[in-house]
C-alpha cells in the first residue's frame, strides 16, 4: 500500500494536470488569436499589416502592376498609394448645434447732436459742394449746378446757436441766389412769357418760364436742349426791335452744369426763313453766368436790305460740331437787349 504522503503527492499532481489541460482547452476555444498573442506578448491593439483604408483588412501588393490590392473590397488602391502613409479615417462628427441667437437689439434713429457735419453744404440739397478751381465757382454734384459767382458757403452757413429751451417758430425760407441784374441797355425781349416764341423746327428743345437766375423782370426761360443736331428756340415778337444806332444785341445765359458748351446766336431783320441772316456760332458758355454779345456792325454786312429791325433771334446749340457735350442739358435765358 501507498503511504499517506505518497498518496497525497500523487493526488495533487493529478489535480494539477487536470487544471492545466482545462486551461489549454479554454484558451483554444474562447480566446481569439490576436488577443491571445497580445496577452502572451504583453501588447494590446490590432497588428494588421498594410491595412485597407476602407475595410481595415490587409492589402496585398501586386508586383506585376505595382499596385496594392484589397481582397475584401475586390479593388486596387490608387496609383502611388502607400499604406504606411495612408491617413487614418475618422468618423464624420455630428453637426454642431449653435445656440439660437437672441433677438436683435432695437435700432434707434441717430440724434441730431451725433450726426456728421456736412462741410460746405449746398443751400438747396444740403450735400457738400466742390470748388472748381478752373472756374473759381462752387459746384453741387447732387443738383448738377454751379453756385452764383462770388458765392461763399462759409458765409452762407448760420452760426451755431447755444442750446436753450426756446419756443418753436416756423423756419424762414432762404432767399434764392440769382445772377446780378443786367444794367443799362434797351429791352428787346424780356422772357416774361412764351408768346411770340417757338422751338426750332424738327429739333429737340423744351422750354418754360422760371424764377431762377433772373437778370431782369420776374421770369426767364428755362430751356432743356435735347439730343438733336441744332436744339434751340426762336423769338420773333419783340418789345423794341429797331437796332439803328446800336452796336450790340446782348442776351444773358446761365449755364448751371459743369461742362463748357458751344453756343450759337442767329439774327435776322426778316421773320421769313431764307438767305441773308447772320449767325454767330463761335461763342463759348462757361459754367455760371454768361453775357453773349452779337456785333451788329458785322451783322449789317450779312443782312438783307431793309429796315434795321430785329425780325428774328434764334438761340441754339451746335450739337453736330460739339461731340464732347452730354445731352440733354439745361440753360437759362433772360434780358435780350440793345447796347452800345
Amino acid at each position: 500500500m501507498l503511504k499517506k504522503k505518497e498518496f497525497i503527492g500523487l493526488t495533487a499532481g493529478f489535480m494539477i494536470c487536470i487544471f492545466l489541460a482545462g486551461c489549454a482547452d479554454l484558451e483554444r476555444i474562447n480566446i481569439p488569436e490576436s488577443e491571445l498573442q497580445a496577452v502572451k506578448g504583453g501588447k494590446g491593439g490590432s497588428s494588421v499589416k498594410d491595412p485597407c483604408p476602407d475595410c481595415g483588412k490587409s492589402l496585398a501588393y501586386a508586383e506585376e502592376y505595382k499596385l496594392w490590392f484589397c481582397e475584401k473590397e475586390g479593388k486596387y488602391m490608387a496609383e502611388g498609394f502607400d499604406p504606411a502613409k495612408a491617413a487614418k479615417k475618422f468618423p464624420t462628427p455630428p453637426a454642431k448645434k449653435f445656440p439660437v441667437p437672441a433677438a436683435a437689439a432695437k435700432k434707434f434713429p441717430t440724434p441730431a447732436s451725433k450726426k456728421a457735419t456736412v462741410e460746405n453744404p449746398c443751400p438747396d440739397c444740403g450735400k457738400s459742394l466742390a470748388y472748381a478751381e478752373e472756374f473759381k465757382l462752387w459746384f453741387c454734384e447732387g443738383e448738377q449746378k454751379y453756385m452764383p459767382e462770388g458765392y461763399n458757403p462759409a458765409a452762407a452757413q448760420p452760426a451755431a446757436a447755444v442750446a436753450a429751451p426756446v419756443a418753436v417758430v416756423p423756419a424762414v425760407a432762404a432767399p434764392v441766389i440769382t445772377p446780378k441784374a443786367s444794367a443799362g441797355g434797351v429791352l428787346v425781349f424780356g422772357f416774361e412769357d412764351t408768346e411770340g416764341t417757338e422751338a426750332s423746327e424738327n429739333q429737340n428743345c423744351d422750354y418754360s418760364l422760371s424764377s431762377e437766375y433772373v437778370t431782369q423782370g420776374n421770369k426767364c426761360f428755362k430751356a432743356e436742349h435735347g439730343n438733336s443736331a441744332y436744339p434751340g428756340f426762336v423769338v420773333f415778337e419783340f418789345e423794341k426791335n429797331v437796332f439803328s444806332g446800336y452796336k450790340y444785341l446782348v442776351v444773358d445765359v446761365y449755364n448751371p452744369g459743369p461742362q463748357i458748351k458751344n453756343f450759337a446766336f442767329t439774327f435776322d431783320n426778316d421773320k421769313n426763313y431764307g438767305n441773308g441772316r447772320y449767325t454767330m456760332d463761335d461763342m463759348v458758355l462757361k459754367p455760371g453766368a454768361n453775357t453773349i454779345k452779337l456785333d451788329l456792325t458785322r451783322a449789317r454786312s450779312k443782312l438783307k436790305e431793309g429796315p434795321e429791325e430785329v425780325g428774328l433771334a434764334l438761340f441754339f446749340m451746335d450739337a453736330a460740331n460739339d461731340s464732347s457735350v452730354t445731352y440733354p442739358f439745361t440753360l437759362y435765358y433772360d434780358n435780350l437787349r440793345l447796347e452800345n
